[in-house]
């Protein structure tokens, strides 16, 4: 090999390393040309069929997993909307009932207020007839 180089350089057209290989070695089928004497091709044939048939398999399969995610994701978002549905209602109950609430707490205070004057009205009632009673004297 090394003749070779030095005999290439001599005659003023230098070989590269893979075309000496070449003709120290000869070319095979097995080797991928204009990469050198390194690089080798992977098997091809069967070998590369049942991968094939592999992957589309597992893409299969990755498709199917897929379309379940997007159901959930839909169910999912369906729950949610309807949950919101639901605690709106809750809230709008809520301030019903609250201002009910508070139109029965006006009421109750109202009757409250009453019942305080309906009270202070029989006291002063009392003093006033007392007052009377007093004022007028009794009759022999």
């Amino acid at each position: 090999m090394m003749e070779l180089l030095e005999k290439s350089k001599e005659k003023g057209n230098a070989l590269s390393p893979d075309e000496i290989c070449d003709q120290v070695l000869g070319t095979r089928s097995g080797y991928i040309k204009g990469l050198g004497y390194g690089l080798k091709p992977k098997g091809k044939g069967i070998n590369s069929n049942a991968k094939i048939q592999k992957l589309e398999e597992n893409l299969k399969e990755k498709d199917v997993e897929i379309d379940k995610l997007i159901d959930k994701v839909d169910y999912l978002t369906t729950c949610l909307e309807n949950q919101e549905r639901v605690l709106d209602d809750r809230l709008a109950n809520q301030e019903e009932f609250g201002r009910l609430a508070l139109n029965d707490n006006r009421r109750c205070l109202i009757c409250f207020s009453l019942q305080i004057v309906i009270h202070q009205l029989i006291f002063l009632r009392k003093i006033w007839c007392r007052k009377r009673r007093d004022a007028i004297p009794p009759t022999s």
